[in-house]
This record gives structure tokens, C-alpha cells and sequence, in this order.
């Protein structure tokens, strides 16, 4: 408490630093902007702390003498600060299949397009993902479908079912959220689901 005290006092304008959840992406991402935008009052209520008071003190005062930490923080400010936005638009409840996957489309070009070393291992890590994930490229040709184009090669799917897929979800957040038995949300069920 005294410590939060102290950052009210020096930052009264600064909002204190967000809880990150573990198994939430989005919300570490928008930890490292809250770090990278209020870098230097965080750096300087840092500093204030006794050293000698705990081991994480100690630590933390390291860390943000660090000028990796700080270059970190400008490339993921600078590349990658849409990617929470994004994630909150691909989780939205009743978004239409064709706009989800543009949504989809725009997040990937934009990953693909970061420049230097950090981009060429998030294009890498985008193309494996999105290789591994051969729902993805049927997902795109019932889209192509969808839109009046003639898909590269014939669907298994029936009239009624590609109709119901103009509504289907492009990820399974709320199945995830809601069920116990998330990992059964396959392809055989989602017809079932969608239906």
C-alpha cells in the first residue's frame, strides 16, 4: 500500500499498471503499452524505492536501467499496437464470417509486414500457424462463396450449410469461455453448432 501510495503521489495522473492475465494475449500486449507509454514516470517511481528493502526492488530498478527492455518496448509500441484491438474484434459475439476473416486478413498483412528481425520471425511463427490450420484456408473458400466468386475447387458442403456459415464464428472464444468441454469444439460439431 504504501508503495501505491507513493506512485499516486509522484503520478496522480498516471493510472496504476494493469494485471496481466496469464492465458490472455491481448492483455500482456497492453501491459507493455501501458509500460512503453508512461516509461519514464514508471522508471522514476521505481527509482524512489529502497533497494535494500526486497530482492524485487532490486530487480525491478535493473530491469528498467536496461536499454533492451526500452527498445523492446518501442518495437512492440510501434508494430504491434493493434493486436489487442484486433483480438477484441475476432472475439465479438455475432460478427459475420466475411467480416471476421477481413478483420483476420488486416491482422495478418499487418504482422507480415514488420520490418527487421523481429518481423521475420513473426511472418515465420504467422505462416506455420496459419499452415497448421487448414480450417482456415475452407473457412476462405466458403467466404470466396459467400461473395459471388467461383471457389479453385468444388466444397463438400450442402446449399444450407455454407448458408449457415455467413454467420459462423472465426474463433471458438465464446465455446472456450462458456463450456467445460471446450477441446470437443471440432469440425465434425461445429456444423451441429452452427445449426
Amino acid at each position: 500500500p504504501s508503495r501505491v501510495q507513493k506512485f499516486r503521489t509522484i503520478a496522480p495522473d498516471v493510472p496504476l499498471p494493469p494485471q496481466p492475465i496469464l492465458t490472455r494475449w491481448g492483455t500482456w500486449l497492453e501491459a507493455a503499452l501501458y509500460y512503453s507509454e508512461h516509461f519514464s514516470k514508471i522508471k522514476e517511481i521505481i527509482n524512489t524505492f529502497d533497494s535494500n528493502e526486497a530482492e524485487s526492488i532490486e530487480l525491478a530498478q535493473k530491469t528498467v536501467s536496461d536499454n533492451e527492455l526500452k527498445n523492446n518496448l518501442v518495437v512492440i509500441s510501434s508494430h504491434f499496437q493493434f493486436i489487442p484491438k484486433a483480438i477484441r474484434s475476432l472475439e465479438a459475439v455475432g460478427i459475420p464470417l466475411l467480416q471476421s476473416l477481413a478483420d483476420f486478413d488486416r491482422t495478418i498483412s499487418s504482422l507480415t509486414s514488420v520490418p527487421g528481425n523481429v518481423g521475420d520471425i513473426v511472418k515465420e511463427k504467422t505462416e506455420n500457424i496459419l499452415s497448421k490450420n487448414p480450417g482456415y484456408y475452407e473457412l476462405e473458400e466458403i467466404r470466396d462463396i459467400l461473395e459471388g466468386k467461383t471457389p479453385n475447387k468444388p466444397t463438400k458442403l450442402s446449399i444450407e450449410q455454407l448458408t449457415v456459415f455467413l454467420q459462423a464464428p472465426l474463433t471458438s472464444c465464446d465455446v472456450e469461455r462458456l463450456r467445460d468441454n471446450r477441446r470437443r469444439f471440432t469440425t465434425e460439431n461445429i456444423r451441429h453448432w452452427l445449426v
